[in-house]
């Protein structure tokens, strides 16, 4: 615990003096006058309604307890947990998000929630989606506090597919909606070469067929379809798995189709009506396109060799401080705030993002309906084949190695083989240095 403790401070001495300067001073809303107060530092990364979302809920929570909430939300929100651990200033609650907490829990900044769930009379363990569960419990075993559950989840993120409607009408296919097992890889290859259209005949291609942002947490759930997750285990994972003929099959398969030039790389293409399909399907992307007056549906990622054509969650929490001194009135609050179906419906509606709460779930799904027409994938994808977190590790130099190395072989500057020998390589000398092995 010791070593993780100086990797921390030794990161922050770097940044504190950088931190202090560019930081505005931080949005606090005190509500009333009373002694028993908290502090909960909201993650302002989540939009303007979230914070605002934050501060009505803690209104209401003084009105029916008396306890005040002051909110803080101060912008590169993970840098200035950083700032109040180094000066022992770690409010209360704080938001964190799957992929961004591990640090902070291994230094120790985190209470572990499992025995309030379990003495809580409002809401336990059991009550909350497992998928969102395990991004914030410690494996069994595991090197500290196993079984440990360091944050309250309330809200999942996640990617699909997703397709442009008139564009694909216009080119005559069938929506992949209506193809099931029938929708794979090789039935995907196709659509994107019937959709890359020359429209013109001045060797420009007008149209793609396929939109893929170049990162890895786009094209890394591909590797997951083939039976292949690029590492061993999604939380904390300990080795990197590139190595192996899935790999190979699943870049190979996104590289031809970079080679033939039926991939669209840029948002933009997308946004403009110039691509057809899109492995950028996020939760929200029936709101955001309709402001570029486009009409989307979402779709299921097609199958891959595996017969997987899950998504990858990314899961939002609210910690406490272990040493916080209002353990009791900071639980109270954060199950008032993320216990209760109203409140989950009405946050995760706006957000647009799917519950972590079971009870929430049954309903939520009869009031998603208006953001595409098979909006419900948003929330099936988490049991379909495959499915997992967005890998959440130890070190930022794990996965942005990877990304590095393989975006090489996507934008086609690099060998594929090369490239992937390359990031086992450079990314299990990473790990060696963490894990001693």
């Amino acid at each position: 615990m010791s070593s993780v403790r100086n990797i921390l401070r030794g990161r922050l001495a770097a940044k504190l003096l950088f931190l202090g300067m560019v930081f505005a001073v931080p949005l606090m809303l005190s509500i009333g006058a009373q002694a028993a107060a908290i502090t909960h530092a909201v993650d302002p990364a989540h939009g303007e309604w979230y914070v605002n979302f934050i501060i009505d809920q803690a209104k209401e929570f003084y009105k029916q307890t008396g306890i005040q909430v002051n909110i803080s939300a101060v912008g590169d929100h993970r840098s200035q947990i950083l700032v109040w651990a180094a000066g022992n200033a770690l409010p209360d609650a704080v938001d964190i998000v799957s992929d961004n907490g591990l640090l902070f829990f291994r230094a120790g900044l985190f209470l572990d929630l499992k025995d309030l769930f379990d003495q809580s009379t409002d809401i336990r363990l059991n009550d909350l989606l497992p998928i969102a569960l395990s991004a914030f419990t410690a494996p069994e075993p595991y090197d500290i506090e196993p079984g440990a559950v360091f944050a309250f989840p309330y809200m999942l993120y996640n990617v699909n597919a997703a397709y442009n409607v008139r564009l694909l009408e216009n080119a005559g296919l069938p929506s992949p909606n209506t193809l099931g097992a029938g929708w794979n890889w090789d039935k995907a290859y196709e659509y994107a070469q019937k959709l890359t259209v020359d429209k013109n005949s001045d060797g420009k291609t007008d149209q793609w067929g396929l939109f893929m942002p170049r990162i890895m947490s786009r094209w890394g759930i591909l590797f997951r379809h083939a039976g292949n997750p690029i590492f061993d285990r999604d939380f904390d994972p300990t080795a990197v798995q590139l190595n192996t003929p899935a790999a190979r099959q699943t870049l190979q398969w996104v590289v031809d189709m970079a080679q033939s030039g039926y991939i669209a790389w840029e948002n933009w293409q997308f946004n403009e009506g110039r691509a057809v399909l899109s492995f950028n399907g996020a939760s929200n992307i029936g709101m955001l396109m309709s402001r570029y007056n486009q009409e989307v549906d979402h779709m299921p990622f097609p199958y891959g060799p595996a017969g997987a054509n899950g998504a990858e969650f990314q899961v939002f929490g609210t910690a406490i401080n272990k040493k916080s001194k209002n353990i009791d009135l900071t639980w109270q609050w954060l199950s008032f705030l993320w216990g209760d179906r109203d409140r989950i419906i009405a946050a995760c509606k706006q957000m647009v993002n799917v519950p972590a709460l079971r009870s929430v779930i049954s309903i939520y799904d009869s009031q998603i309906n208006t953001w595409t027409k098979h909006s419900q994938i948003v929330i099936e994808s988490a049991n379909y084949k495959g499915s997992g977190l967005r890998p959440i590790v130890r070190d930022g130099r794990i996965g942005s190695t990877v990304e590095q190395t393989i975006n090489q072989a996507l934008a086609l500057t690099m060998p594929l083989e090369q490239a992937l020998v390359e990031a086992q390589e450079r990314t299990t000398a990473i790990l060696k240095e963490i894990f001693g092995r």
